[in-house]
């Protein structure tokens, strides 16, 4: 029993050791533009990520509440929801701009 095993996996071990065919070719890196060593890259970095725990008010862009209340009621619902207020004085942490509109199409 044990040599049927052994004689069967044996051809697999044996692909396993065999050459691969693939060959790693690639050109060279090119050289560093000017400069690269003197300058910082900040694209070459992950953005800080952005704490948005700091948050706590909200207001109209340049006091202007657009569309009706009924649009005003669904931001500020929606902001409510992740724990923004509205600002009593001065302008908020967020500064939010909203635009309705409505078409009618006609076949």
């Amino acid at each position: 029993m044990r040599t049927a095993i052994a004689i069967l996996i044996l051809p697999l071990l044996a692909a396993c050791q065999s050459q691969n065919p693939y060959q790693a070719e690639s050109l060279p890196m090119p050289p560093a533009p000017p400069g690269a060593a003197t300058t910082f890259d900040r694209s070459a970095y992950p953005a800080a990520p952005r704490d948005y725990g700091r948050y706590r008010s909200w207001s109209w862009l340049d006091d202007r509440v657009p569309g009706g209340d009924q649009l005003a009621d669904s931001v500020s619902a929606g902001l409510d929801q992740y724990g923004l207020r509205p600002a009593l004085n001065g302008p908020g942490d967020v500064l939010v701009n909203a635009r309705i509109s409505q078409e009618t199409r006609l076949r």
